[in-house]
C-alpha cells in the first residue's frame, strides 16, 4: 500500500494547490490534505469517478486520464484518474493545471491500496 498521506502532502505542497482528496474506486476517501472541505468536493469527485467508470463500459471508450471543472469562485478542481485511486485537487484561480498533471498524474496512476 502506498503511503497515501505522504503523497497527499507532497501534492499539497505544489504551488497553487489548496486541497487534495484521494478516493478508492468505490468512492471512499483514503487520504486528504489542505483547506477544510465544506463544499462536499469528495462527494462530487466520487460521483465523477464512478460515473466515468460506468459510462466507459457503456460507451466503449478508453479510460479518462483527467478532468477539470472550473468553480464559480474561479478555482479549478482537477481530477486525476488512476488504476486504483482517483485524486481530486483543488487549485487556486489561474494555477497552471498542466504543471500539476505533468508532475503528479503518473504518481496517482501508480498508487496502490
Amino acid at each position: 500500500m502506498s503511503d497515501l498521506p505522504a503523497i497527499a502532502q507532497t501534492i499539497l505542497s505544489a504551488p497553487g494547490v489548496l486541497r487534495i482528496i484521494m478516493l478508492d474506486q468505490r468512492g471512499v476517501v483514503r487520504a486528504q490534505a489542505g483547506e477544510k472541505d465544506e463544499r462536499k468536493l469528495a462527494d462530487y469527485i466520487s460521483f465523477i469517478s464512478v460515473t466515468s467508470t460506468q459510462l466507459r463500459t457503456y460507451l466503449n471508450i478508453s479510460a479518462p486520464h483527467n478532468a477539470r471543472v472550473t468553480l464559480s469562485s474561479g478555482q479549478a478542481l482537477l481530477i486525476l484518474f488512476g488504476e486504483e485511486l482517483t485524486a481530486g485537487i483543488l487549485l487556486e484561480q489561474d494555477t497552471d493545471y498542466f504543471d500539476i498533471i505533468d508532475n503528479f498524474a503518473s504518481i496517482v496512476n501508480e498508487m496502490k491500496l
